[in-house]
């Protein structure tokens, strides 16, 4: 089962729970009632848009193997005017990794004693160079040749919600040192540190919470203005607005960050305002040809074709 997988069960058994307290009810005794709840629950106002596109992509998905036809109507009918960031959890995060709050961070990480701290900031250092999300740098290295590549396993693997298996993330001698070094230095971290028999699971969790740590108790890497604060998940934000800066073209994007959609970047991620024009990596040239131009359309329900909802971060 892939971590998306999980993820989604999780969100699906949560508003499983929420739905007994609130009407007493399991799900199963009326799948296109709890479907209504749930349209009701989100217009209640404490979740941003991506927070519920995200929430209803996991609901759609359970009922699309689970449920009748018509709790999928339901569901995908649902309208709700929505703030653009709401007050859970998830807007806290920070969607860019703003140069002020990073060198902040960076500073607080390097003069560190604890051992962990210069993990993370290889981790978050490595990300702005190379957009992988967290969790593909498990699998990933690097490769030599005329242009030196990073390997990376796509995360997401399915049909529609990535662009194949694998793909390559290509630096062109015009790159100097530091993008290269950056990733070696975290991947000698990983394999370090994994070798002495920590999962990667684990280092992941670790970094993720002594990183929460850190913001909580110097509160810094916080955006003033919002409040939000730098996560391992920054830095992937951070590289696609650079990339817009840069001059890219969305299939060029969505590319390099293994999205099967060009519009994923699009509307998932930190804008090209909030980037930094820089001499960029590159895809081979079939992994930016298979990329598709928009969404995905669905299978017909009732004769009329319904948008797939992709939520691919």
């Amino acid at each position: 089962m892939s971590s998306t997988q999980l993820q989604y069960g999780r969100i699906v058994e949560r508003f499983f729970k929420e739905y007994d307290r609130d009407t007493g009810r399991a799900w199963t005794e009326d799948p296109v009632a709890f479907a209504s709840w749930f349209g009701k629950r989100s217009g209640r106002g404490d979740w941003g848009r991506r927070t519920f596109w995200i929430y209803r992509a996991a609901v759609i998905r359970f009922m699309a193997e689970n449920g009748p036809a018509e709790a999928m109507q339901v569901l995908r009918s649902i309208q709700v005017s929505l703030r653009k960031k709401g007050t859970e959890t998830s807007s806290k995060k920070m969607k860019k990794l703003p140069e002020k709050e990073w060198q902040a961070l960076a500073d607080t990480l390097i003069r560190s004693d604890n051992p962990l701290d210069i993990v993370i900031y290889h981790w978050l250092d490595a990300g702005r160079y190379t957009g992988l999300r967290p969790c593909e740098w498990e699998h990933a290295y690097l490769e030599s040749g005329a242009q030196v590549s990073l390997v990376v396993a796509n995360a997401k693997r399915s049909e529609v919600r990535a662009n194949g298996v694998m793909r390559r993330v290509m630096f062109s001698p015009e790159h100097n040192q530091v993008e290269i070094s950056a990733i070696r230095m975290f991947l000698r971290d990983i394999a370090t540190l994994t070798g002495r028999g920590l999962s990667f699971r684990t280092l992941y969790t670790q970094c993720r919470k002594r990183l929460e740590y850190i913001r909580r108790a110097k509160t810094t890497g916080i955006d003033p203005e919002n409040g939000q604060g730098i996560t391992l998940y920054s830095p992937r934000h951070q590289f696609a607005a650079d990339m817009k800066a840069s001059g890219l073209s969305k299939a060029q994007i969505a590319a390099l960050m293994g999205h099967a959609s060009e519009d994923s970047a699009t509307i998932h991620y930190a804008r090209k305002r909030d980037g930094q024009k820089r001499v960029p990596p590159t895809s081979p040239a079939s992994e930016i040809a298979s990329v598709r131009a928009g969404q995905a359309v669905a299978a017909t329900e009732g004769g009329k074709k319904v948008p797939k909802i992709i939520i691919q971060r």
